[in-house]
């Protein structure tokens, strides 16, 4: 039986190598045959509990899967926080089954299951405003750029454009007249010349 010194919870302590492996502890260095006959005897396996795979809670794979798609998906950002309940409770509610109701939106049953479990498929606001539609619910936030329809966008838009053309025209009218003041306001024997 081989001795070597290693680093067990930050100290240095003597155990067999076969020990040193099994509980996967950092050699140091290995320690002479002479001082291992005398270790030898006095030294026997012991066994110490691994409690680090303890230390770290569970977590659903589908929850770890469900945020990194949130952080990345900006619809999602723009839902209310439990709107897959929604979903679901409404369609339940119905009396509708998921694959009826997958029908009726014209989407696949999968799809529609990644939706009633908390994620979105794709990127875009269309397979919600379908969702909105077919239940008579919103799914969005109060203050969602998504609650906003596409004639509203670009009427604020044109207002936007015509407000900056106003400002632009009332700009180009003061400097204008500040160039005429300033034009009007000196005169040929105000001038001084100074050495």
């Amino acid at each position: 039986m081989k001795i070597v010194e290693a680093i067990k919870e930050g100290e240095i302590v003597r155990v067999s190598e076969e020990q040193a492996r099994a509980e996967e502890l950092f050699v140091l260095r290995n320690v002479p045959e002479v001082v291992n006959k005398d270790v030898e005897t006095s030294l026997r396996p012991q066994k110490t509990l691994d409690l680090t795979r303890f230390s770290e809670p569970k977590r659903d794979r589908f929850d770890v899967w469900r945020k990194a798609a949130y952080k990345k998906n900006n619809v999602a950002k723009e839902l209310k926080d439990n709107f897959h309940w929604e979903i679901l409770k409404k369609r339940r509610g119905l009396g509708m089954s998921r694959k009826q109701f997958a029908d009726k939106l014209g989407e696949t049953e999968e799809r529609l299951k990644v939706i009633e479990n908390g994620g979105l498929p794709e990127d875009n606001f269309a397979l919600v405003i379908k969702i909105e539609k077919a239940l008579n619910i919103v799914l969005r936030k109060e203050n969602s750029i998504g609650n906003v329809n596409l004639a509203e966008l670009q009427k604020a838009e044109e207002g936007r454009k015509e407000k900056s053309r106003v400002q632009e025209a009332i700009e180009r009218v003061r400097r204008d007249g500040k160039q005429e003041e300033d034009k009007a306001d000196i005169f040929g024997d105000e001038i001084e010349v100074i050495d």
